[in-house]
């Protein structure tokens, strides 16, 4: 049915139309919600009236939309319009430019120009394969060319989409657009779709149809391409198709000059017997990226380098980014080998970007063929987001797709075996995904649970990692499902977690950290077969591999390498030196990532010390306290001021130890001292009595899993245990209550079930209770003085946290909504008349609360913004005085490192003569 200018389907405003077919009608739109133009696809009103049909489209339309390629036109959504006939409309991105069959119309392609385009359109057709989704009607009409070169394929596997009925059929002219059409011959459900000339013979005789025949349509395409003429014509339908099933093309109408090696491949694509024809669209992008070109004819545009590099061909590749360093320089991929010497340069960050990432260690990779680098980072202001640096490029690009919300980070990324996917972390929504490295639809992969430490992903498509929470090391496909466990976490050994994972070159065995709940930890090499884990070495930090057979991984600050024999599995010869000083923090996390070409890339550095932030103390318009006290030295995982006001609590110790110990600073005497370390504090600050006598945390407990202890300030005690948890559940303690009988805390297990806010009882035998359930397993929760409320943060509906306050202990009185989308870390002044909380920018709000005699909360009123605003899961940020006139707040110290190192060649730089003197780990 026609729409009219103006009128509305769902957010979106109809403008003009721009086409129509058998497929329906096109239409420019105007997407109110995000500002953008997309195009709209009124599907054919027989769709409103089949509820199986349309059942069925709706699950197709999802996998469509799940399609992740630069060439391929994106599919948004799927959308009914109102009023008195439904309209069912599909969302597209909008694609400008002319048609394929636009520029045919004007005669041949040149060679030169025909040969990029049909590159792109094989590598939408291989990457819509490897995702089990055929086109079936691939066709000039169905393919634009954007002004800047950029091929984008439409209507991907509509085809198949619509395939659920009768009666669908083109309009066009049979002279200029040869319809979509229908026959008797019926296939599963009960037709067959394609356009005429482009239909391979198996699709017109009605019978089953596989990617070869996409293959064949591509053949069709390139042909009239090069040819300006199609490769079986007729003057209508049914002559056409006795072409397709009888005839051959003209091969004479290919330009004179066309070299034979494209001669073959079209024969090859073309072959009448799907079971001779060219099995995979693939071999196709091979011959046209990579066979020579034939005299006067380039087929590797200088826009779309090769993505096989080798060693050499690398180096020479990385040679020209050094001079991209101060000017840009166009890659070459035909440069020959390097010299035989390393080459050094510094990759430093765009301007305003934070980077190289959060606190701690960077979150980054180098690419597998070393030409561009991934790690997650932010603009000032803006959520996090992965970025990704060409090494000859002057300025990094962020990669569509994985923005994040301000108070969350993404987990570390790796690459695909080809460098074309990246997979990382989503913390938000605790996921692993995928992308394409140039950015569009992000594909989930599972869901995990815990902090990710590294991942690493095989030629045969399986993705091993490894997180805090997680039963050993994981692996699952990178098309999805559940994962399952490849190692076993041996707990008589002292065994805590399994982490950063990387595969070996044969594909079945593995390098994993095996981090221990005392002492330093130790590297495996693991293996699919669950055969005995082999131990290679102690170490803290985690190791990488790289061809041919060198095992990389840190002494203290330096970063060595030594041979590994990948049959027996052990480390031999000689050690050597890489580099002095690179940056390792955090329970064995090391800032360095190598490729499989000989490209190095580190964050300098030497390890953080005990300090990464400094507390100090503002006023209530952000504004640093005259004479407020000394900044207190800590690391950034969050503070707690004591109830009077006159205590802080917060967490210090070098980075790269498992567990940070819990300080205690006397704000008056301006003195600091470390509590009973016996059970280490992990990332808990705590909080304090009501009497600031004494103070609780969470420790580790004697089986490596997490508990609960309670200890006097003054550190003159030993803790007193008071629960214990298993290693797969994960708690966050938030308050003490003002009568001082009960801790509140938050608790959820690994698979990410059981989460709730809970409290336990102090009197008598300690005994949880349920406050109540939530949805979120990032909770902060703080109770009013007077304790008769609970304030507390959770995500909602839209995915996004919100703060809410809520009756206690029986939360059943009522709840009323604090903050708009985005709040975290509510706090309670003294006497309970004010909240405060952090917003989804990053900035400190302040909320009235009175008692008349219900709850009301007043108007928020933006106080200050954060500086370095904290990570959600790591601790609040900041506290207040008792009478809310000070706060004292975190302010991260400046990153140790300036940006990337990059060493090309490295293996060319090892030094080994000082390394044969000092002892081995």
């Amino acid at each position: 049915m026609a729409l009219e200018t103006g009128s509305r389907i769902g957010p979106y405003e109809i403008g003009s139309r721009i086409g129509e077919g058998g497929m329906g009608e096109v239409y420019r739109a105007k997407d109110s919600n995000l500002g953008r133009s997309v195009a709209i696809k009124v599907l054919p009103e027989a769709f409103a009236k089949d509820a199986d049909r349309l059942a069925r489209f709706e699950r197709e339309a999802k996998t469509l939309a799940s399609l992740n390629h630069p060439n391929i036109a994106q599919v948004f959504g799927l959308e009914k319009g109102s009023g008195g006939q439904a309209t069912y409309a599909l969302v597209m991105e909008l694609v400008e430019g002319p048609t394929l069959a636009d520029r045919i119309a004007g005669g041949p392609i040149a060679f030169d120009e025909a040969v990029p385009i049909a590159i792109q359109i094989a590598e939408a057709l291989e990457s819509a394969h490897d995702a089990g989704i055929i086109h079936r009607d691939l066709k000039p009409a169905n393919i634009k060319v954007r002004p800047d070169g950029t091929v984008k394929v439409l209507d991907f596997g509509l085809a198949k989409a619509l395939d659920q009925g009768s009666g669908i059929r083109d309009q066009g002219s049979a002279n200029t657009l040869p319809p979509t059409i229908t026959s008797p011959a019926m296939t599963q459900a009960g037709m067959i779709l394609g356009t005429a000339a482009y239909m391979s013979p198996e699709q017109a005789k009605g019978r089953a149809v596989d990617r070869r025949a996409d293959v064949w349509a591509f053949g069709c395409v390139f042909f009239e391409m090069l040819s300006g003429k199609r490769a079986f014509a007729g003057d209508d339908i049914s002559d056409v198709l006795v072409s397709v099933l009888r005839d051959d093309p003209v091969w004479s109408a290919l330009p004179p000059d066309t070299p034979p090696h494209i001669h073959a491949l079209l024969r090859r694509c073309l072959l009448k017997d799907p079971k001779k024809r060219l099995p995979h669209i693939g071999g196709a992008r091979l011959e046209l990226s990579e066979a020579p070109p034939s005299e006067g004819f380039s087929t590797s545009p200088p826009s779309r380098p090769r993505r096989a590099i080798g060693l050499g061909v690398a180096s020479g590749l990385i040679v020209g980014a050094v001079i991209a360093i101060v000017g840009t320089l166009a890659l070459r991929p035909e440069t020959p080998a390097s010299p035989a010497g390393s080459i050094r340069f510094l990759v430093t960050p765009t301007a305003g970007q934070v980077f190289p990432g959060a606190n701690g260690v960077p979150r980054f990779a180098v690419s597998p063929d070393g030409t561009h680098v991934v790690y997650e980072s932010s603009l000032s202001g803006k959520g996090a987001q992965l970025w990704t640096r060409r090494l000859d490029a002057i300025e990094a690009q962020p990669v569509p797709g994985t923005e994040s919300a301000s108070d969350f980070a993404i987990g570390q990324p790796f690459f695909s075996p080809d460098g074309k996917v990246i997979a990382y972390i989503d913390e938000s929504t605790a996921t692993l995904r995928r992308v394409d490295a140039r950015g569009g639809v992000v594909v989930p992969v599972c869901e995990v649970s815990g902090q990710q430490f590294g991942g690493s992903w095989n030629a045969a498509d399986q993705i091993l990692f490894g997180t805090t929470l997680s039963a050993g090391i994981q692996q699952v496909t990178a098309g999805g499902g559940k994962p399952a466990a490849v190692t076993s976490i041996d707990r008589s050994r002292g065994e805590q977690s399994h982490l950063f994972p990387q595969w070996l070159p044969d594909g079945r065995h593995f390098v994993y950290l095996a981090t221990r709940t005392e002492g330093p930890g130790a590297l495996f090499v693991g293996s699919l077969d669950g055969s005995q884990p082999k131990h290679l070495l102690d170490s803290p930090v985690q190791a990488r591999f790289a061809p041919p057979n060198w095992l990389l991984y840190m002494r203290g600050d330096q970063l060595v390498a030594q041979a590994l024999d990948l049959e027996r599995f052990q480390v031999v010869g000689p050690l050597h030196t890489v580099a002095d000083g690179v940056l390792n923090t955090s329970a064995g996390r090391s800032g360095f990532s190598v490729s499989t070409g000989g490209v190095l890339v580190y964050v300098g550095g030497r390890a953080t010390a005990d300090a990464e932030a400094d507390a100090v103390w503002v006023d209530r318009s952000g504004r640093p306290v005259p004479n407020g006290g000394d900044a207190v030295p800590m690391l950034g995982f969050g503070l707690r001021l004591s109830h009077t006001g006159r205590l802080l609590a917060f967490l210090l110790g070098r980075a790269s130890r498992d567990r940070p110990q819990l300080w205690i600073h006397d704000v008056v005497r301006r003195v600091s001292w470390s509590l009973n370390d016996a059970t280490g504090s992990g990332f808990s600050v705590g909080a304090f009595s009501p009497d600031d006598s004494r103070i609780v945390f969470r420790g580790i407990s004697e089986t490596g899993g997490t508990a609960l202890y309670e200890q006097a300030v003054s550190g003159a005690s030993t803790p007193r245990h008071l629960l214990t948890f298993a290693s797969t559940e994960v708690v966050g303690i938030h308050d003490v209550t003002p009568d001082a009988r009960s801790i509140i805390y938050s608790q959820y297990r690994s698979d990410r079930t059981g989460r709730s806010l809970r409290f336990l009882s102090l009197v008598g035998e300690p005994k949880p209770q349920t406050y109540i359930d939530l949805n979120d397993v990032r909770t902060q929760a703080a109770i009013s003085p007077d304790g008769r409320y609970m304030a507390y943060s959770t995500v909602t509906g839209d995915q996004s946290a919100q703060v809410f306050v809520q009756p206690f202990p029986d939360a059943a009185g009522g709840k009323w909504p604090v903050s708009g989308a985005g709040a975290i870390y509510p706090r309670w002044r003294s006497d309970g008349r004010e909240l405060y909380f952090v917003d989804g920018a990053g900035r400190l709000s302040a909320v009235p609360v009175t008692r008349s005699p219900a709850l009301e909360l007043g108007r928020p009123a933006v106080l200050f913004e954060l500086p370095g605003f904290a990570r959600r899961d790591i601790g609040y940020p900041y506290d207040v005085t008792p009478d809310g006139q000070r706060f004292i707040v975190i302010r991260p110290r400046p990153q140790a490192s300036a940006g990337l190192t990059v060493v090309v060649n490295w293996t060319a730089a090892l030094r080994s003569d000082a390394d044969a003197r000092a002892p081995q780990p």
